[in-house]
Formats: structure tokens, sequence, C-alpha cells
């Protein structure tokens, strides 16, 4: 894991790779409230950075049980929507510094309603 000073650093110069999670229960989607910038208070798709080394089906594992508390799902049960570019004009370190995610969204169909663990999650 880097230093916070050294994530900075990355920030700055280079765009990040992340998956956020598509969770589908009939018609619902699961949201989280975002706890830090960039789009810090705004309900949007649960998901993390791939670190490096680390390839997208461990990451996808990672994120599913870190964040959602989600244990026993397997990567192949995820399909990938696409590849998308989020720019934003701050991020973490504040105002002046822009983030620029590369982003792999992976939705799953769930037939029953999976138990989720975490605080700050809803079904929308």
């Amino acid at each position: 894991m880097l230093e916070l000073s050294n994530f900075q650093v990355v920030v700055e110069n280079t765009p990040l790779v992340s998956i956020d999670l598509c969770l589908i229960f009939e018609s619902q989607i699961l949201l989280g409230l975002r706890k830090n910038e960039p789009l810090k208070g705004v309900w949007f798709t649960p998901g993390g950075r791939i670190y490096k080394n680390e390839t997208w089906e461990n990451a996808l594992l990672r994120i599913s049980k870190m964040e959602l508390g989600l244990c026993g799902v397997v990567a192949e049960d995820f399909s990938l929507m696409g590849i998308c570019d989020h720019f934003y004009n701050n991020s973490t370190f504040g105002r002046n510094i822009s983030t620029h995610y590369v982003n792999l969204p992976y939705y799953t169909h769930f037939k029953s309603k999976p138990k989720i663990i975490l605080d700050g999650l809803i079904w929308h």
C-alpha cells in the first residue's frame, strides 16, 4: 500500500483503475454513501481501486468482501458493463488536484436478497 504522500503524486499524475459493483436484486440497485472526495456525500455504486499486481478478479472479490461484507461470491458471477472514464475537478487531497478514474463497472443479479453487513448502504 502506498504512503499517502506517494498516493497524492499518483493521483496528480496518472489515472486510477477502479471497479464499481452494480448489484441488482429485483428492481433495486445497491448504493453506498461516499465518505471521501471526489463525490463525498453522494450515493454511488460501491467500488474501489485495483492495486498494483492485483488481478481484476481478485480486486472484485476483495471489494465485495471489504466494502460489502459479501463472502462466497465468484468473479464469474459478474459481467463487465464496459469501460468508463470518470473525471473529477477535485480529489481526496483537495480542490486543486483533479482525479481521473478508468472504471470497470461489473454487474450481477441476485436471486435472493444478499445479506449486506456494513452500514451506509441502501437498496434503491
